[in-house]
């Protein structure tokens, strides 16, 4: 290994790099500070007040047995630039740090933040000076990146800083004055104290894991926060004092609890301010002149994961703001820009990863992006654009303890609906007791009041007995959050109210699913220490309110949508008998069971030419599991001449790989009689009944003569051939209960095997609930077409070489305690071994999720499902 000055000495022999990020302003440029050797792997970036870049070079970070660097982190400091912008001078600052993340410089020295800790060190003539640890995390957790994390400094002094989700291990922060703070499991939160440590308290929780934080001119306070691994996007959020961002690490690591509220869906929790960029990891608010004039004011954010630098340009909403990213720095493949700073000149400096691989790697780069030509617009900050309900958000903050507005304050029936203003006030009433003679002083008593005060009273901690008064209140929005009181609080003595809130009014599917979700908390027990939470897996739960006589049939339906269909109660003796008042939604539960029961029944409503066709079709999609069987054949054989074109297409689709060569030559045959009637050539249906006989004969080599394939291919048409045809195709709608019935079956994509869809499916890759929530159509497209292209944390196989030379791949890797190691294998098996027994770990680049699946669709069908995961909002 090179020592740190053999490595110094080559600055001047370093080519320079060509083909780096672009800017999509031509007024701006991109320019390569340095590069490896001179730095590996970075993290956090500051610039001081003389220019100098100081920037974290992480060696520690999933590091490899046979990594050559130096055995600790260390931050650098690079200066003596040159013309062209390359560091001519890159010295150690501080060695020997551990998972170091994030910094910043001021007050003569560096505040830097590694996993466990947040330390000043002086800076003593460009060298390491006096330290001070200014708070500690005591926790037992070690992974690298979900600890402490992100620091910044409010315009009045105070330093900010954000804990990650720990794991869901229990935790003390402690400050310099012995002032702490516990938990443990309730996601990522915000602290703050000031410079010199004293005066630890927290702001804000319910992050996954917050990386980077940031105050504008104005005192505002934004972050970013990293995605679930089932519930993107990633996340800018406005932070504000005593603010729920919706998502616990106890109620699971994927974000698709009943409980979670990801997009500030429920009064309580706050949205986002716009979606940002996978894994994003720096964002700064500019406030410089070093650019041009109307960037002053936006905010500017890293995205690891998709190789671009954004920018957000703030506009006002209610009482907050929202934005829409754009980028303004993009990469390729090797540009993974981690940390973001302003230098004194205004230019912006960008750490930069370089390489997929989250392990270290010995690679590495710093940019800057400055104006081609120097600034001489001076233009002063905008004043701040205060949203419509910003004095409702000052004024409820800074209240007193025991105030409230005066009634007859008009504008309240307004300000109530915006989340931030419903935030405000629940932390101000929650503090300083009398709650309930507080809220009766509004003017409005509605809803909302009613869930703010149940919400209060919680926080407050004085109002545990008024719970029964919430669970029967008829509003849905009031039982559905005293229904998530009693679950994330495991409070059993009100387990025997569940059942009778759904009697008390309406029952939407937010209360069905609380309630299920209490069922869920109470019937278990919290993970052991170490151990990760148990997903939310409520379908075997809610069959029991489907067989609940005391409930009425739309709230039964309701249950039976969100039961696992393979539940041993859901059998057709029990089914059968309401499947008049149960309806489609039971032929769908059928539709997933193979066992010679449920496949008669299908058969019955199949051939029922009296039944909605929407039965007909589930019916025959289930038939899939028994295809094979001569009675299941036969049955949908019969419906390919005589039947519903619709119908036609759903038989074919479930007889696909159980077809012997003659069936398919006749079903071929049978077009050149059809399409001699006069305008059927043409119809769109025609090209897709050729698609599923040219896939039909996939299965079946030498079914279909060269005559015969050329006839079908001509009908069928051409297939998109590249992702821009294939974008371009996939943008029309499509048929989204066709798409529900193409994603979970056996003959197309198998979509269902890996993925679950409101609670049905597999657990191997993410689950896809609210998939049009929070992925766009062309996302939703390129993962499928390219599911290796960027694969999320959770999902990147590992393959484990054991001692007697075996080997175990899956994705999802845990470790259990000190002794065993648990991930899922690519049939969605979870498979357990010995951490004793592992002798090397390696990440592969290709996802689980194969590459082609669209060879195993018509286009139509790949048309329906991205409809189908389009409409999952």
């Amino acid at each position: 290994m090179k020592t740190a000055s053999a490595v110094l000495a080559l600055v001047w022999a370093i080519p320079v790099l060509g083909g780096g990020p672009a800017v999509s302003d031509e007024r701006l440029v991109v320019e390569l500070v340095a590069r490896e050797p001179q730095v590996f792997t970075p993290t956090g970036i500051a610039v001081d007040k003389e220019g100098r870049i100081f920037v974290i070079e992480n060696h520690t970070h999933f590091r490899p047995k046979d990594y050559q660097g130096p055995p600790g982190d260390r931050v650098l400091v690079m200066d003596q630039f040159t013309a062209d912008g390359r560091a001519g001078r890159i010295v150690p600052f501080v060695e020997g740090l551990k998972d170091s993340m994030s910094l910043t410089v001021r007050d003569g020295g560096v505040y830097l933040v590694t996993r466990n800790a947040v330390t000043f060190i002086a800076d003593d003539g460009g060298k390491a000076g006096a330290r001070k640890t200014l708070a500690r995390l005591e926790t037992a957790a070690d992974y690298p990146h979900n600890g402490l994390n992100g620091v910044a400094f409010s315009p009045s002094g105070e330093m900010y800083f954000a804990l990650g989700l720990n794991v869901g291990r229990s935790y003390t922060l402690v400050g310099s004055d012995g002032t702490s703070v516990s938990g443990g499991g309730e996601g990522g939160s915000m602290y703050r104290c000031k410079p010199d440590g004293t005066g630890l308290s927290q702001v804000a929780t319910g992050f996954w894991n917050v990386h980077d934080l940031t105050f504008d001119a104005f005192g505002r306070l934004f972050a970013v926060d990293n995605d679930p691994d089932d519930r993107p996007p990633c996340r800018l959020l406005d932070i504000i004092e005593g603010g729920d961002y919706g998502w616990q690490y106890r109620n699971g690591r994927k974000g698709i609890h009943p409980f979670t509220s990801w997009f500030g869906e429920r009064i309580g929790t706050l949205p986002m301010i716009s979606p940002i960029g996978e894994a994003p990891s720096g964002i700064i608010s500019y406030q410089s002149d070093g650019l041009p004039a109307e960037y002053r004011g936006r905010l500017i954010g890293t995205s690891w994961g998709d190789h671009v630098v954004q920018q957000f340009d703030l506009k006002p909403k209610g009482a907050s703001v929202i934005s829409e990213p754009k980028p303004l720095v993009t990469g390729g493949q090797d540009f993974r820009p981690v940390g973001i700073a302003v230098a004194p000149d205004g230019s912006l400096v960008i750490s930069d990863w370089v390489d997929k691989s989250y392990a270290v790697h010995g690679k590495g780069r710093v940019w800057r992006v400055r104006g081609k030509e120097p600034s001489s617009n001076g233009a002063p900050m905008a004043a701040l654009m205060k949203p419509p309900f910003w004095a409702y958000r000052e004024a409820i903050g800074a209240m007193p303890s025991g105030t409230w507005p005066a009634a007859g304050d008009g504008e309240w029936a307004k300000a109530r609906e915006d989340r931030f203003v419903q935030s405000a006030a629940i932390t101000a009433l929650s503090h300083g007791g009398r709650v309930a003679e507080r809220v009766a002083r509004l003017p409005v008593h509605e809803e909302i009041e009613r869930i703010i005060e149940l919400l209060a009273v919680r926080r407050s901690g004085e109002g545990i007995d008024r719970l029964p008064e919430f669970l029967k209140d008829p509003r849905p929005g009031v039982r559905r959050a005293a229904l998530q009181w009693v679950g994330e609080e495991r409070l059993k003595q009100f387990g025997d109210l569940v059942s009778e809130s759904l009697k008390a009014g309406p029952v939407t599917r937010d209360v069905l699913m609380a309630a299920v979700a209490v069922r869920d908390k109470l019937s278990s027990e919290p993970p052991a220490p170490g151990k990760p939470p148990v997903e939310y897996a409520g379908g075997a739960l809610a069959v029991e309110f489907v067989f609940d006589a005391s409930l009425d049939w739309d709230v039964r339906r309701l249950a039976l949508h969100l039961s696992d269909p393979l539940s041993p109660k859901l059998s057709p003796a029990r089914v059968r008998p309401m499947l008049a008042d149960l309806g489609n939604e039971a032929v769908r539960v059928m539709a997933w069971r193979e066992d010679a029961a449920s496949q008669s029944m299908l058969r019955e409503i199949a051939v029922d030419e009296s039944r909605p066709e929407s039965w007909r079709l589930e019916a025959i999609a289930g038939l899939v599991r028994s295809a094979a069987t001569p009675a299941t054949h036969e049955t949908l054989l019969s419906f390919l001449h005589h039947s519903p074109h619709a119908v036609q297409l759903e038989a074919l689709r479930s007889l696909r790989g159980s077809l012997n060569k003659d069936e398919i030559g006749e079903i071929a045959a049978s077009f050149d009689t059809a399409l001699a009637k006069p305008g059927l050539a043409g119809d769109p249906m025609w090209h897709e009944w050729a698609e599923q006989v040219l896939l039909a004969a996939k299965a079946a080599p030498g079914a279909l003569s060269d005559q015969q394939e050329a006839k079908l291919r001509t009908i069928a048409g051409e297939r998109p051939r590249d992702e821009q045809a294939w974008q371009a195709f996939l943008a029309q709608g499509g048929n989204v209960e066709a798409g529900r019935r193409v994603f979970s079956h056996p003959n197309a994509a198998r979509c269902f095997v890996c993925h679950a869809v409101e609670g049905r499916g597999g657990m191997v890759g993410p689950d896809l609930t609210g998939a049009g929530g929070s992925l766009s159509r062309q996302k939703i497209v390129e993962s499928i077409l390219f599911p290796s292209r960027e694969i999320a944390p959770m999902y990147v196989p590992v393959v484990l070489t054991l001692k007697d030379g075996s080997s175990v791949t899956g994705v999802g890797l845990e470790e259990v305690g000190a002794n065993a190691i648990t991930l899922r294998d690519a049939a969605g098996k979870l498979v357990k071994v010995s951490a004793s027994d592992v002798v090397s770990r390696r990440l592969e680049k290709l996802s689980i999720m194969p590459e082609g699946l669209p060879d195993a669709m018509t286009p139509g069908e790949f048309r329906d499902v991205v409809e189908f995961l389009s409409r999952q909002k």
